[in-house]
């Protein structure tokens, strides 16, 4: 099969596996994993080669499309269609990373589902089309309030090379050097080290490889506590001098946010989160007052987190607040930033903000859901440029749960930059069972550039069925 496109895509910790999060009281979690493709060709179809890897660089399983399978989700992807795979085709017992390749452009999404035997708590992530030799993570914890992290970090390698991978911590300490074979994946549970500085750490980390080898990493937040969530973000390479965080929320039916914003520059900095004006029908909050944090380059205050939540003498975020945010720095530095969001009843997700110089005038959702056994999505789109955006269409891909083809979604008025607005797969035309993906376009001044993210959701039902996807540049 030709290979003309190739995504390398973090699946974590396959069907039915059982690991202790380091904390005794805690039952045994198990792990499942599905992810999402979408084809990005509008004229051909795409054929795909999955492999999965083990922790031990050896593929254990290749999946080919065929478009003879008696079964439909097993042929091809359709132009400008997108699939679904899940359960995955990995064994039992399944534990390591997936190679995607496609015979068109594509981009995929990981879904993690964590299950305690008595709920189940969900986390999504985006795929990577190439990797570096040194990742970001602005957020990990060991026992903070209930929550821990753990991250796998993937070898990406085109040479068939091993790399070994350092991780340092905010604090100063390290993980012990591990060494990944190509296409492998390692996983880093901080839960499990007693060498980080305190039983509650909150702190960011720094992963390299030592050989010029690329490599990815995506980060998994467990709740086991109080509030029982999984909340997943992708590492970042480099950083930028602006972020922008399409969707900020307090007091929205439950939810609120909380942003993590760390320094990867070379001196210290002062950053500043500038908030939009607010959406939120009936809210007595306008456009809330900014924030402010002083990052230093290293040790624990290279990052800071500005929670969207009233208490500790904040008392601004009082109403409900739906809107979006900019993340500044003076002197200008590079900086990298996720957005959490939660409720204290247990539900969350992640996503990463967006460095705005990256942004086109055109993104790709590749799973967008109604009514899918109570899945539903929300897309969120801002205008990350400095130009209006004159118009937002919201194009959907082919049903693959049935015969009901929704109507694009819109907007016609200006979008200005900073602002966001919301399209929600719920109520309206949304009549029927849609499992699909979704191609988000603006039109405008030479300065409009958007950004978007996608949040899946499920209302009424147990557990964490919360997950929080970017949305990916069209090539």
């Amino acid at each position: 099969m030709k290979k003309v496109s190739q995504i390398s895509a973090i699946v974590f910790l396959g069907v039915f596996v059982f690991l202790s999060m380091g904390n005794p009281v805690n039952a045994a979690i198990t792990y499942s994993s599905g992810f999402q493709v979408q084809n990005l060709s509008s004229s051909q179809v795409a054929d795909l080669q999955i492999q999965y890897y083990d922790k031990n660089g050896s593929v254990v399983t290749t999946f080919n499309t065929d478009p003879l399978d008696p079964d439909p989700k097993n042929h091809p992807v359709p132009a400008s269609g997108s699939r679904t795979y899940y359960p995955i085709h990995a064994p039992s017992g399944f534990d390591g990373s997936v190679v995607i390749s496609s015979t068109t452009q594509v981009v995929a999404i990981a879904n993690t589902i964590a299950d305690d035997g008595t709920a189940s708590y969900f986390g999504s992530t985006t795929g990577f089309s190439s990797g570096a030799t040194s990742v970001n993570l602005p957020l990990l914890m060991k026992g903070n309030a209930g929550f821990d992290t753990w991250f796998n970090v993937q070898n990406i390698s085109s040479t068939n090379t091993s790399t070994n991978v350092t991780v340092t911590y905010s604090d100063g300490t390290s993980e012990p050097v591990a060494n990944i074979l190509p296409g492998a994946a390692k996983t880093f549970r901080q839960a499990d080290h007693t060498f980080l500085s305190s039983s509650a750490f909150v702190g960011s980390a720094t992963v390299s490889s030592d050989n010029g080898q690329p490599i990815v990493a995506t980060v998994m937040q467990l709740g086991t506590g109080p509030t029982k969530a999984l909340l997943g973000y992708n590492g970042f390479s480099g950083g930028s001098q602006v972020i922008q965080a399409p969707l900020v929320v307090a007091n929205n039916s439950g939810f609120f946010s909380g942003i993590q914003v760390m320094n990867v520059g070379t001196v210290d900095t002062v950053v500043t989160i500038t908030y939009s004006p607010n959406t939120a029908p009936g809210s007595s909050i306008g456009t809330p007052a900014s924030d402010t944090c002083t990052l230093t380059t290293t040790g624990t205050t290279q990052s800071c987190t500005k929670l969207q939540l009233n208490g500790g003498g904040v008392t601004k975020w009082s109403d409900t607040y739906v809107g979006g945010a900019t993340i500044t720095s003076t002197p200008p530095q590079n900086l990298v930033a996720i957005v959490n969001q939660l409720t204290l009843a247990g539900q969350g997700s992640a996503y990463e903000g967006f460095n705005p110089t990256a942004a086109g005038t055109s993104v790709v959702a590749p799973l967008v859901m109604a009514k899918n056994s109570g899945f539903f999505t929300g897309i969120q789109v801002q205008n990350v440029g400095t130009a209006n955006c004159d118009s937002i269409t919201v194009a959907y891909g082919p049903n693959t749960a049935g015969g009901f083809t929704p109507l694009n979604d819109g907007l016609s008025t200006p979008l200005t930059p900073g602002s966001s607005k919301t399209f929600l797969q719920l109520n309206g035309q949304w009549i029927d069972t849609y499992v699909g993906s979704a191609t988000i376009t603006a039109t405008g001044g030479a300065g409009c550039k958007v950004a978007s993210i996608v949040n899946e959701l499920a209302l009424g039902t147990p557990g964490d069925q919360f997950m929080t996807y970017q949305a990916l540049n069209a090539f």
